[in-house]
């Protein structure tokens, strides 16, 4: 899956939408937090509800990580 939108985001946390590299299934991300980690590996293991496939298992491509605050400030 892939981060395609953020609807929401208080602080680090965040709501949005990820698509299906392999299908094209989007659906909807609750309760995503907004660091590194989430987004290269928490992200590309989500499977789609469609094809039953995640980045990481396909080995598709993981995205770069684009973060609204550094990852050393607190918040």
């Amino acid at each position: 899956m892939k981060l395609i939108a953020k609807t929401n985001q208080y602080r680090r946390d965040f709501d949005g939408v990820v698509k299906c590299q392999f299908c094209g299934h989007e659906e909807e991300l609750r309760n995503g937090y907004d660091d590194h980690f989430y987004h290269t590996q928490v992200i590309p293991n989500l499977i789609c509800n469609k094809c039953n496939k995640s980045t990481i298992s396909e080995n598709g491509t993981i995205h770069k990580a684009i973060l609204k605050y550094p990852e050393d400030i607190q918040l």
